[in-house]
């Protein structure tokens, strides 16, 4: 029962959290650097400025895809946790367990970009997963004995 516990609320906390680091990671404020050159006889001149990353990248060709994947990705955990750990539907697990491989994978993936603000959903989503496998083995240890 603990278990389950534990899977909803990292599973959740996790959604809610990498929700919130994305929003950081994406619209939240960076430093971008900007060098100009202001004519052919002088040193180029860099600039260091406030901008989100929404601002500073390109982001509506390839890493709109990928941003929205990672968004898609967070609301499975929390909804793979719930039905899993709270309605006991079995199919909750493997929709938990694919999204924590995602999620790991897009952190080791933009870790240079938006990884370590979503890096504490992924730490909660195999916790998730990990609290949702031990309570679906005590489940199976109940109905076998």
């Amino acid at each position: 029962m603990a278990a389950r516990r534990v899977e909803i609320a990292s599973g959740l906390l996790g959604a809610i959290l990498g929700v919130a680091g994305w929003l950081w990671g994406v619209f939240g404020p960076i430093y971008a650097a900007g060098t100009y050159n202001t004519g052919p006889d002088t040193d180029p001149v860099t600039v260091y400025g406030t901008s989100n990353l929404a601002q500073a990248s390109d982001l509506w060709s390839g890493p709109a895809f990928y941003l929205g994947a990672l968004l898609i990705c967070m609301a499975a955990l929390g909804i793979g946790s719930y039905l899993h750990g709270r309605r006991g539907v079995s199919a909750g697990l493997p929709i938990v367990w694919t999204a924590t491989a995602f999620l790991v994978a897009g952190v080791l993936l933009s870790v240079y970009t938006i990884g370590p603000f979503i890096a504490p959903a992924a730490a909660l989503a195999v916790v998730a997963s990990i609290a949702g496998q031990r309570a679906e083995r005590a489940l199976h240890d109940v109905r076998a004995a």
